[in-house]
């Protein structure tokens, strides 16, 4: 009768001066770890504290510039058949534990791919396939100081990475200035990986999309341009080369080069079709070369799609926000009346918490001439947000006026400027009205050209 090994995992971590978030992170996985370990690389916090206070193994390292020599120390230490590696500022939700538990009865002979979903405010950002799960076998390492991967090691035994339905939320990328950081530290590292000799596709877009964060946007399309440029990048690694299509096409629209955007978001399509982020990209980009009805029938396919992780970064929830919010802008610029109704309906059922989405379908429905479905809408993005919510009174005070009760329209426009006087936008809303007689002259401060575009988004947002 042969054995078969006991279903236990190990979890994995290293950690420098992370006593604030690696509680959370700990309690999150600890019905599914039969053992914690933790390499600390030199905090000077309660980190080691709050570890041992978790039944975390705690293993004090050396920091050297190398992530990969610390999760390898950290997975050496393991005992069970199973390895998990996370990071502090990671939570596994409680949805992801009943998987988790059940994963550990499988045979340790692959691994396991779960989504790795970037929490940022709002409900927001990227989700992609990640490899985090694996058997503890000597032969199975980290690769690489920055942005390590267990799967080249793991795919030289001919193992093969098994995407579940797992769920990882990361809560360390909030802050775009902590990013440009990190980014910054980032390029640094990966720099020192290039081989001339041996291009590597996936170091090489790491390094892009790092100099794209940075603001670096000249190094970024070097960086992209030696992605599509390796012979065979697009037909092995597809879903790396639209990603240096991507940001090839990111780039095209900052100067203005929409032509070659489009094409490069084209390419970027075909190589990945499920990238949701790619097409609403391509819409903004046929958007601004007057194809607004090719613009709308793409952000009608993006928000017709299903998400689907790949295996980098997209933000599905981002892009489907935004898609909305231009497609109901694009369909009142056409007048197409019947798709504007629907797609607010289908707007607020599915973004309704937003409240640029109320705001936004609160114009639609001024337009279509429901102007009670309207007030409800601004009513609610006011319920939502009350600070720097300039919109929701905008489009109050029009529907006051539009219903013949000035009286309602002066008396929101004198309250509310104690909290936006300061803005280009409520001037040329007072301007539009002529409500200056009512709340007084245009402070020195504010620029008569932001006032003049402003109005102009005004008038077209009400259809003035």
């Amino acid at each position: 009768m042969s054995s078969q090994p006991v279903p236990r995992l190990s979890v994995c971590m290293i950690a420098k001066n992370e006593a604030a978030v690696l509680g959370r992170c700990l309690d999150s996985i600890k019905p599914a770890a039969d053992e914690i370990i933790v390499v600390d690389t030199g905090s000077v916090d309660d980190t080691l504290h709050v570890a041992e206070l978790h039944g975390a193994r705690v293993i004090p390292s050396e920091w050297r510039d190398d992530f990969s020599y610390s999760r390898n120390l950290s997975i050496e230490e393991a005992q069970c058949p199973w390895i998990l590696w996370l990071d502090a500022d990671d939570i596994v939700p409680a949805e992801s534990i009943p998987l988790i538990n059940s994963l550990k009865q499988e045979n340790p002979n692959k691994v396991f791919g779960m989504i790795v979903r970037n929490q940022k405010p709002n409900g927001t950002g990227t989700e992609f396939v990640q490899a985090r799960m694996f058997p503890n076998l000597r032969s199975i390492r980290f690769e690489r100081s920055i942005h390590e991967q267990i799967m080249p090691s793991a795919l030289r035994l001919g193992m093969k990475m098994v995407i579940t339905e797992v769920v990882i939320e990361h809560h360390g990328y909030a802050d775009p200035e902590d990013m440009k950081i990190k980014a910054t530290r980032n390029v640094t590292l990966l720099l020192k990986e290039v081989d001339k000799n041996n291009p590597d596709p996936v170091l090489f877009v790491e390094i892009a999309d790092s100099y794209a964060i940075m603001g670096d946007q000249e190094n970024a399309k070097v960086w992209y341009e030696k992605v599509v440029n390796i012979p065979a990048c697009r037909t092995q690694f597809p879903v790396v080369a639209s990603q240096a299509y991507m940001g090839l096409g990111n780039g095209a629209n900052r100067s203005e080069d929409y032509a070659r955007a489009i094409d490069c978001f084209t390419r970027a399509k075909e190589l990945c079709p499920e990238r949701t982020d790619v097409l609403y990209c391509l819409a903004v980009s046929l958007e601004l070369t007057g194809e607004k009805k090719r613009a709308v029938q793409t952000l009608q396919r993006l928000i017709a799609m299903e998400p689907k992780a790949v295996l980098v970064g997209v933000d599905f929830r981002q892009a489907a926000l935004k898609a909305y919010l231009r497609l109901l802008r694009l369909l009142r610029e056409l007048g197409f009346k019947d798709a504007l109704g629907e797609y607010c309906v289908r707007a607020l059922a599915e973004y309704g918490h937003r409240q640029e989405i109320q705001n936004e379908v609160g114009r639609g429905f001024f337009y279509l001439e429901k102007p009670l479905d309207a007030l409800h809408c601004f009513e609610r993005s006011l319920n939502i947000v009350v600070e720097q919510n300039i919109d929701a009174y905008i489009g109050l005070c029009s529907i006051y006026l539009k219903a013949g009760k000035k009286e309602n329209a002066e008396q929101a426009v004198g309250n509310i400027k104690k909290f936006y006087g300061l803005l280009p936008k409520y001037w040329a809303f007072v301007e539009i009205y002529n409500f200056l007689n009512l709340v007084g002259d245009i402070p020195d401060q504010i620029s008569r050209e932001e006032i003049e575009k402003e109005k102009d988004i005004i008038k077209r947002e009400f259809n003035l």
